[in-house]
C-alpha cells in the first residue's frame, strides 16, 4: 500500500482493528479505497487514540468481528465499484 502510494498507484485496502485514518490513504482521493466495517469498538489497534471500550489488548479480542464479519461478497462489491472509478 505504501509503495503503491509512493508510485502514484491506486490502493484498495481492507481494514480491521487498525486505524485506517492513520495508516490508510483514502484521504488522498478517489484512487484510494478503504473497506472496513467501522464497528463501534474500532480502532482497537492504534498507537494513537486506541479504542479500549471493548478490549485493552487487541490480541485478546473475543471474536475479531472487524475482520471475520467482512464478507467476500461485501469486499467484491466494493472492489467492483472501485475498479469502475479508477
Amino acid at each position: 500500500m505504501h509503495i503503491a502510494v509512493a508510485l502514484n498507484k491506486p490502493t484498495f485496502t481492507i481494514w480491521g482493528a487498525s486505524n485506517p485514518t492513520l495508516y490508510g490513504y483514502e484521504w488522498l482521493g478517489a484512487k484510494h479505497k478503504i473497506v472496513s466495517l467501522n464497528l463501534a469498538c474500532a480502532p482497537c489497534s492504534s498507537w494513537l487514540n486506541a479504542n479500549t471500550s471493548r478490549v485493552k489488548n487487541p490480541a485478546l479480542c473475543p471474536d475479531f468481528k472487524c475482520i471475520k464479519d467482512l464478507s467476500v461478497e461485501m469486499v467484491n462489491k466494493e472492489l467492483d465499484k472501485f475498479i469502475e472509478t479508477i
